[in-house]
């Protein structure tokens, strides 16, 4: 079972990236400058969460109640850059037609897109450390990961793409995942825990 953890995470990290993709080019009437942009941003985020590897995680104990840590930030990470591509962003162009300045777009980019692919490396390295006790390799991690991944893409591509309403959809997906997070790894909920999965359960009632 627990090697079914990295496959649930490749698989909601690649629905949220795939959804970031797609606000970002709409918003910003995407082209191949706006997707360059975009990937510059995406890779800073594995960048920086690499260099802070040996920084951070060498010193971290209890890594398993981090990683549902992680999974609850990436989830409310990813509202956060939803509401900015798709509210925040539209508010700054009150003209009809007019192009988006370079400088709201380099923000939008720092402040949407490097956030997610930061925590996605965060996880994908905190799924690592938490294998090694096993004997797993890290590219049996890579590739189960890779296969989430994989199979997010079908899923989306021919069913979830219809799917109106995409912030209930990653907090339905994120909820159910980090919920199997919680069984597999025998995890006993913290109260900010459990608080935090009242909020996600909440907000999927409202939206």
């Amino acid at each position: 079972m627990k090697r079914l953890l990295p496959v649930f995470a490749g698989f909601l990290s690649i629905i949220i990236q795939t959804i970031l993709i797609r606000e970002f080019l709409i918003t910003f009437r995407g082209n191949e400058l706006i997707l360059g942009i975009f990937f510059m941003f995406y890779f800073l985020g594995w960048i920086i969460g690499g260099l802070l590897e040996k920084r951070i995680f060498v010193k971290l104990k209890n890594i398993r109640k981090r990683l549902v840590n992680s999974l609850f930030i990436l989830v409310f990470t990813f509202l956060f850059s939803y509401i900015i591509l798709t509210i925040f962003i539209p508010l700054t162009n009150t003209v009809t037609g007019k192009v988006f300045s370079l400088s709201v777009i380099l923000i939008s980019g720092l402040f949407a897109v490097t956030p997610i692919t930061f925590l996605t490396c965060i996880l994908f390295i905190q799924l690592v450390i938490d294998s090694k006790g096993l004997g797993n390799e890290i590219g049996r991690i890579y590739f189960l990961d890779g296969l989430g991944g994989f199979i997010a893409g079908i899923v989306f591509t021919f069913f979830l793409v219809r799917f109106n309403n995409v912030m209930l959809l990653v907090l339905m997906l994120g909820l159910i995942i980090i919920l199997s997070f919680k069984y597999i790894l025998k995890i006993t909920f913290s109260r900010i825990q459990w608080m935090l999965t009242g909020l996600l359960i909440i907000l999927i009632i409202w939206i």
